[in-house]
């Protein structure tokens, strides 16, 4: 028999078997089970149209195929039983259907809407059984994640009204850094990030604090979900230039059916379409890179692309939304299918508020031994572990404090002969308050300085940058301390403490806004020499 592609007609080896199962349908019996499929062949639609190039595979697998110019596509036979087709083109809702043996196999996608609605009312994420479509309702895990991240938090974040409005932790004004004094004409430039849902005219724009209901979740599901590209594939060099909503292609429909955008291209709870940008850091870059009055204020995203992570197609999300190996189903009981744990990436959105994360991307080694003439000599060593970008990033006030201690027998604390001091940006004034500056260690943060030469100085005042000490991807840092101790001609014996401390902002900073911040110790080693 002639191999040809007939819409819906599984592979002519299989026709025999088709004849038998109709025979045995007519007798009683039960025909097709789903694991007898063979290979499947069949057709993409639009509306009566074939479709070309559509992206077709069975849901839930990564193997696609592309449909010819005819729309026809053939597919293996499927990896188990009852499984699905899915097809998707851009422009278009993600399609499915069964494949059965008996009728025409036929996936009919429709067009999804194309503008950008500025009145859109964006979804609430919180779970509201008054409000069906809430996101909750349906994604309850995905919910529970996003909620503890530092996107849900992003339009009440402390640190960010009290920098922007001046206050400090307890609401009182004109305590510290001021972004709105400082700049009163360019209020608006922090929600574009921040509160990426409030439209340009609204008051919530030059004044976050007044920022209510969907508003206040900050960086949303909703917000995330409606962005179909970015300006900055097209055009990499406004990357840093243009910033958080303002560089991101996001369609809100009017009236009539809703779209989101996913990194599935087999999702088919009706609503949804794919996008490739959810899988590449250019997603992110809009509000992970920023030129600022003139700074250059946020460098993640040109930190990572000049990486070997990025050269390797190591991706933010690849570390960022690492799957938690357990979620199997984003959408259990509403239209949420089961996957393997591995596809499906977590919305924990892991960062810099995550202390176990943070942890997990650093290294601190520590030696200490005697040598003769010299006393104790003292090496730390400090390594990023998979971090695609210097550690610390983000804000520029982020900081590690290699914080190093040396007590003799006596508990009598010791300074070294040799070794780096921290400096004043470590704090001045009694240890027991964490004031850490003169103590022996090392800072790894990013500084900049002022027209009056003061530094740390918030990014919208900055006129230099004194120095940048952060890790890069993959270095080794290493630091050499000698104590010579007191205790001569008896054996010098000391206990070494050695503290490797993240801070989100230096110390002057942290005063001036009295903010409770703990610090995070990211390591903690003690050592006994004699």
């Amino acid at each position: 028999m002639t191999n040809f592609y007939i819409a819906g007609v599984i592979h002519p080896a299989r026709l025999s078997l088709v004849a038998l199962a109709g025979l045995l349908a007519t007798l009683g019996w039960s025909s097709w089970r789903p694991d007898e499929l063979g290979a499947v062949e069949g057709r993409v639609l639009a509306g009566d149209e074939p479709l070309a190039a559509a992206r077709v595979g069975w849901q839930t697998r990564p193997e696609r195929v592309l449909a010819d110019a005819a729309g026809r596509f053939r597919l293996p036979a499927p990896p188990r039983p009852a499984q699905r087709i899915a097809a998707w083109k851009e422009g278009y809702y993600i399609g499915t259907a069964a494949a059965e043996p008996r009728s025409p196999m036929r996936i009919v996608l429709s067009k999804h809407p194309r503008d950008d609605c500025d009145d859109y009312a964006w979804v609430d994420p919180n779970p509201d059984p008054a409000h069906e479509h809430n996101c909750a309702n349906c994604h309850a895990e995905i919910y529970r994640q996003w909620s503890a991240s530092a996107h849900a938090g992003a339009a009440i974040n402390r640190h960010f009204l009290d920098v922007f409005a001046g206050t400090d932790w307890s609401g009182q004004p004109g305590r510290g850094w001021s972004f709105a004094d400082a700049h009163p004409e360019a209020r608006a430039v922090c929600v574009a990030c921040h509160l990426p849902g409030v439209a340009a005219d609204d008051p919530v724009a030059e004044d976050p604090r007044l920022a209510s209901g969907v508003a206040r979740e900050g960086i949303h599901c909703d917000i995330c979900h409606k962005v179909a590209a970015t300006s900055l594939s097209a055009h990499p060099e406004l990357v840093g230039i243009e910033h958080g909503r303002l560089a991101l292609d996001m369609v809100r429909p009017r009236a009539g059916r809703q779209i989101f955008f996913g990194p599935l291209d087999d999702a088919e709870r009706g609503q949804d379409t794919y996008a490739p940008i959810y899988r590449s850091s250019l997603y992110c870059a809009s509000c992970h890179e920023g030129t600022l009055f003139g700074t250059r204020a946020y460098t993640t995203f040109s930190e990572w692309r000049g990486s070997a992570y990025a050269r390797a197609g190591v991706q933010c999300q690849n570390c960022h939304m690492k799957p938690d190996g357990v979620l199997t189903n984003i959408a259990p009981g509403h239209g949420g299918v089961e996957r393997e744990p591995g596809t499906l990436a977590s919305h924990r959105l892991a960062g810099a508020s995550d202390a176990a994360f943070l942890r997990s991307a650093v290294e601190l080694r520590v030696d200490a031994r005697q040598e003769a003439g010299v006393g104790i000599a003292l090496t730390t060593t400090v390594r990023p572990i998979g971090v695609g970008h210097r550690l610390p990033t983000g804000s520029p006030d982020r900081h590690l404090i290699l914080l190093v201690q040396a007590q003799d027998r006596h508990g009598a604390e010791l300074s070294p002969t040799s070794g780096p001091v921290i400096g004043p940006e470590g704090g001045w004034g009694p240890r027991a308050e964490r004031n850490y500056g003169g103590a022996p260690g090392k800072i790894y943060g990013k500084l900049l300085e002022d027209a009056e030469g003061d530094s740390p100085a918030p990014f919208w005042n900055a006129v230099a940058l004194r120095g940048d000490t952060r890790l890069a991807p993959d270095e080794v840092d290493s630091q050499r301390f000698v104590f010579a101790g007191t205790e001569a001609p008896s054996p010098l014996r000391v206990r070494v403490r050695v503290r490797l401390i993240y801070r989100s902002f230096y110390k002057s900073v942290l005063d001036a806004k009295a903010w409770p911040d703990p610090d995070i110790t990211l390591a903690d080693q003690t050592v006994h020499v004699e």
